[in-house]
């Protein structure tokens, strides 16, 4: 909440870090559906609770300044982290309670083309005579 700029070196780095995670992510997680679980856990907790508190406090609302707009100010904020914390935890035992489907079995579709048990002219001879 500042008007001074992040610094060429900390914005190189900071880019470098989210690219590299990204990267991360991308190779290692199996399906998109679980990243979207994560960060849609993750990102309603934070704009619905988190943010609300966070701004509140910041700019000294009216409301924020009885014991009772701190307190629900303060309660608000913590079920949004518990609520993000939780959804995590769903997400992830989730992907480690589900097992990868099984192999799909060998196809029965015999490419005689291509086998090489048999004469590769004679299936050209037979059809162009």
């Amino acid at each position: 909440f500042g008007p001074t700029p992040i610094p060429p070196r900390r914005r190189a780095l900071l880019t470098l870090l989210i690219t590299g995670a990204s990267l991360l992510i991308a190779l290692f997680v199996p399906g998109i559906n679980i990243v979207f679980q994560l960060m849609g856990g993750t990102a309603s907790a934070f704009v619905c609770f988190i943010l609300p508190a966070a701004f509140a406090w910041h700019y000294d609302l009216p409301e924020v300044r009885s014991r009772a707009g701190k307190l629900a100010c303060a309660s608000l904020f913590l079920v949004g982290c518990a609520v993000s914390v939780l959804s995590t935890t769903v997400t992830l035992a989730e992907m480690a309670s589900t097992r990868p489907p099984p192999p799909a079995p060998p196809s029965r579709v015999h490419h005689h083309l291509f086998d090489d048990r048999h004469d590769s002219h004679h299936h050209y001879d037979s059809y162009y005579g």
